[in-house]
């Protein structure tokens, strides 16, 4: 998704920390992008699990553009450390980052539907719009952190249901 908007995303006015391992193309497009442009982007190619939870709570945004993903723990990690998501729709990506919108003045992040290069530079853009009236953005931010994903608070709605289901037809 970040190949074809390489130009445009070393032109907008942020720094990229990349960490992570995946497929050998994308660890050497990420490499490869440190070199050419290193006061703009920083990568760490391996698995670091402290310096991932530094990286994030360290950070105004937190980019998870993912095809799919089942469940996602990073985004709800970001979300708690005050970190804003910029998410695509997808599996539990789409159950915990709701979209913010300057019409409505709500949600805890940002989001896009088409698994698309636009669709994600697009939205990284009106993140970095937002990001510039900081107090919208402290808001979002509060937002994000108020946000409860413990167990309890799950098995607190499932009971709400379970009466629900059993006033309704019992």
């Amino acid at each position: 998704m970040l190949f074809p908007v390489v130009r445009e995303l070393t032109e907008l006015n942020f720094q990229l920390l990349v960490l992570g391992s995946g497929e050998k193309e994308t660890e050497n497009f990420f490499r490869e992008l440190a070199v050419r442009f290193p006061e703009k982007v920083n990568t760490f190619i391996g698995y670091n699990n402290k310096l991932a939870h530094y990286i994030t709570a360290g950070c105004d945004i937190f980019l998870m553009p993912s095809k799919y993903e089942p469940c996602g723990l990073n985004q709800m990690y970001s979300l708690n450390y005050g970190t804003v998501p910029v998410v695509r729709k997808t599996g539990g990506l789409a159950d915990t980052v709701k979209d913010y919108h300057e019409f409505n003045l709500e949600g805890n992040g940002f989001s896009f539907e088409d698994a698309t290069p636009f669709a994600f530079i697009s939205t990284l853009k009106r993140s970095l719009d937002i990001f510039s009236d900081k107090k919208a953005w402290k808001k979002i931010m509060l937002r994000g952190m108020k946000e409860d994903f413990s167990w309890k608070h799950s098995a607190d709605l499932y009971i709400d249901l379970y009466k629900k289901a059993v006033l309704n037809h019992g």
